[in-house]
């Protein structure tokens, strides 16, 4: 389970955590996790734990589930979307030797306020024993990287010493969630799904810094991903292609690579685009 993935930018998920409490409206991960739940605990009490009141789980194995026609098979969200660490998924990167771009958590929001500091830890370690990766992490709640890094350059994780490979990205879906994310430390940017009109005037896209020799504009964000909400919810909101046009247009502005999600394609036509900034960087 994670080996492949159905998302564009990524060519694999893995997921140590999964479950999460944001409760947004057009979430897909809560939809599939709650169609595959059904694990009854009392089965094996050995194999886990409920912590903090049965508000977050731990589990040492994968569990089993029973289909309506009596076949038993994995449960990979044996609760489903409550907030679970799977500490037996720890070692699946290591397993995967040929390199690969690796979403984090694409079931859950690892950097949460619910995720106790000790399963955010030991899911960084993990991708230091596979280094061979590019480990691709989003949140809703960016001003936990701070939190997170400080530790971390505090030397307060031990065997931690770098963390290349990780890329720190803050997901947004509106205005107020993108100036969230720009007042992080977060790298890269996902807007998905977005649901209105972003303003680009505003200076989310670039940073200024102090030099020696006075103030320097930079990039904001090493990459900035772009999609619409998909599913049939009757609240669904198409984006107006002036909204993408906006960003690219901004992005451009400060050289960040753009990558439009399968979802943009109709709406943007020919001037739809995909880039990574890792192959934008390698041939400029």
């Amino acid at each position: 389970m994670g080996a492949r993935t159905k998302i564009d930018w990524a060519d694999a998920s893995w997921n140590p955590v999964t479950g999460c409490l944001h409760e947004c409206e057009y979430c897909y991960a809560r939809r599939i996790a709650e169609r595959f739940c059904g694990f009854d605990p009392d089965e094996n009490p050995d194999d886990w734990k409920f912590r903090r009141g049965g508000t977050i789980c731990e589990l040492d194995g994968m569990q089993a589930r029973r289909q309506k026609n009596g076949k038993v098979v994995p449960a990979f969200y044996p609760f489903g979307f409550t907030p679970t660490f799977h500490r037996y998924k720890l070692d699946e990167p290591e397993l995967w030797k040929k390199p690969r771009n690796i979403f984090v958590c694409s079931m859950a929001d690892l950097f949460g306020g619910w995720v106790p500091d000790e399963w955010i830890d030991n899911v960084i370690l993990a991708t230091q024993k596979a280094l061979q990766h590019r480990y691709l992490f989003l949140t809703k709640a960016p001003w936990r990287y701070d939190d997170w890094l400080e530790r971390f350059e505090n030397g307060e994780i031990k065997g931690l010493d770098v963390v290349e490979n990780c890329w720190f990205g803050a997901s947004a879906s509106n205005n107020e969630q993108l100036e969230q994310a720009n007042r992080s430390r977060a790298m890269w940017l996902s807007i998905e799904p977005i649901r209105e009109r972003i303003f680009t005037d505003e200076d989310q896209f670039v940073d200024t810094i102090m030099t020696p020799s006075g103030e320097v504009e930079r990039p904001r964000w090493a990459w900035v991903v772009i999609g619409a909400e998909t599913g049939n919810s009757k609240n669904r909101i198409r984006p107006e292609k002036e909204w993408i046009d906006d960003i690219v247009s901004e992005c451009k502005r400060w050289g960040t690579p753009v990558f439009m999600k399968e979802s943009l394609r109709e709406i943007t036509g020919p001037d739809f685009i995909q880039e990574f900034p890792w192959e934008v960087n390698d041939n400029a």
